[in-house]
């Protein structure tokens, strides 16, 4: 590999120390915004709490139950006494609504159904601290999701640091861009199911990149099989890792020296497979609701003729130029910052600088992947196969999040929706901008995006949220 991908600034030995730091002002900074934001202010942190209560109200085995108000008449309560109404500039109801469904905001959303594991792994944290008041159970529940977001980062670090062994720039930008994003932190620092899916997310490109570079293994095909059975256990937006496996599978059989192990192993991991899959099938068997998710799907002729309505709806010159451009305004700021449920934007002037950057970093990354393909000594046939992973997890979730948003239901594209391929987002970031920065100023550089994003997150917390929730 030549010395284009190889750092020789002497942080490489400090590398490490550099990660620590890095995970814990990213720590803290989750800690401010879960500190600063009023309680339920954040993205349905309302409908996530509710279930994590239920669940550990459930504790005689009675299964959660909409039916059920008095998790939501708590709730609502909290919510009328941190001013929830007037911060989304409503009055406050008289009397005070019974449930969600008296809510007209709330009344078509429930939470109930859904994959159940982020809310299971937070029975004993309300176990703990079921004796306080509402508000201290929801504080320790928001501090415990902070911890998910470190663990992604430092996920990212590994990624970067697998793929591009000798670059620090990368193993330390990467981290280090998604710690200082304004929306990431906001989020960690919230009650949401994204929070254990990024986690999930994260490690399933992790191992992926692990199988590309050293090839399948028992332990791994385990690990990764294991990986999605959690993902689809956490949020159906899981669904993502379907196309994605099968982009890992087409990566896999190109690679020569890989399709020779396949074929030889081929008998031994089928029957992991095979094992796998009949877990699902007695998950499946066990739950009325699934089965009857999956006839419904398998009613092709239903599905297609929804999907032509949708998709016509969609193509008419007028709606889809409309959708994609104010979409594609949405989920920009809101990747950036755009916090409270998606009512507290920044100017359009203050997110120039986010646009500029990231505009320079798809010009490079554009020269990036010109030079690796005109040059095919400068990346090993298992780095690129990753490079082109790391894009096609970037473009599945993206693709799924836009289809869903703008085509499908046309509800705001949230930035949020794309924090699953923040480790592969935040990669391709710096890796175009590394395309203009000499190894020798990579120092320089760090330093210069951590100042930036410290910057916009300084105008983000003092200029908006805070004065929002504060000041009015």
């Amino acid at each position: 590999m030549k010395n284009y991908f190889v750092n020789n600034s002497n942080v490489k030995n400090n590398r490490f120390k550099i990660i620590i730091v890095i995970l814990f002002i990213a720590f803290m900074r989750g800690w401010i915004y879960s500190s600063v934001t009023p309680f339920w202010q954040a993205p349905d942190e309302p409908f996530h709490y509710e279930y994590i209560q239920e669940i550990g109200r459930s504790y005689e085995r009675k299964p959660p139950s909409h039916d059920r108000p008095s998790t939501q008449t708590e709730i609502i309560h909290s919510m009328a006494k941190w001013d929830f109404w007037r911060y989304q500039n409503q009055a406050v109801p008289a009397p005070l609504p019974w449930g969600f469904a008296d809510i007209p905001f709330f009344s078509t959303i429930q939470f109930l159904d859904r994959a159940p594991l982020y809310y299971y792994i937070f029975f004993p944290v309300f176990k703990l601290t079921a004796s306080r008041h509402i508000e201290g159970r929801v504080y320790a529940i928001r501090l415990f999701n902070v911890i998910f977001g470190i663990v992604t980062i430092f996920l990212s670090y590994l990624i970067a640091k697998e793929i591009f062994p000798d670059n620090d720039l990368l193993s330390i930008g990467t981290p280090a861009f998604i710690a200082f994003l304004p929306m990431f932190s906001y989020i960690s620092g919230s009650i949401s199911s994204d929070n254990l899916l990024n986690l999930f997310f994260a490690i399933f490109i992790y191992l992926s990149i692990k199988i590309l570079k050293s090839g399948l293994s028992v332990e791994r095909i385990v690990a990764l099989l294991f990986v999605i059975i959690l993902s689809f256990m956490t949020k159906r937006s899981a669904i993502i890792e379907i196309p994605l496996s099968i982009t890992l599978i087409i990566l896999l059989l190109s690679g020569k020296e890989i399709n020779a192990r396949v074929k030889k192993k081929w008998l031994k991991y089928s029957g992991i497979i095979f094992l796998v899959f009949s877990f699902l099938s007695f998950l499946i068997w066990r739950s009325t609701e699934i089965k009857a998710k999956i006839r419904s799907a398998l009613n092709v002729h239903l599905t297609l003729s929804e999907f032509k309505i949708k998709m016509l709806e969609f193509l008419s010159p007028s709606t889809a130029y409309y959708r994609t451009l104010w979409n594609f305004k949405t989920v920009f700021r809101s990747f950036w910052a755009h916090f409270g449920w998606m009512n507290i934007p920044l100017e359009w002037m203050d997110y120039y600088p986010a646009f500029f950057i990231c505009l320079i970093s798809l010009i490079g990354l554009i020269i990036f992947i010109v030079k690796i393909y005109s040059n095919n000594e400068l990346l090993e046939g298992w780095q690129k196969r990753s490079l082109i992973f790391i894009i096609f997890a970037v473009f599945w979730v993206t693709a799924i999040a836009f289809f869903r948003s703008t085509v499908y239901e046309f509800v705001p594209l949230q930035g949020r929706y794309l924090f699953p391929a923040i480790s592969a987002i935040s990669l391709l970031f710096i890796l175009g901008w590394q395309s203009f920065v000499p190894s020798r100023r990579n120092g320089v550089f760090l330093s210069l995006l951590i100042l930036f994003l410290a910057g916009f997150d300084f105008v983000g917390m003092f200029m908006y949220l805070i004065p929002r929730f504060y000041l009015i």
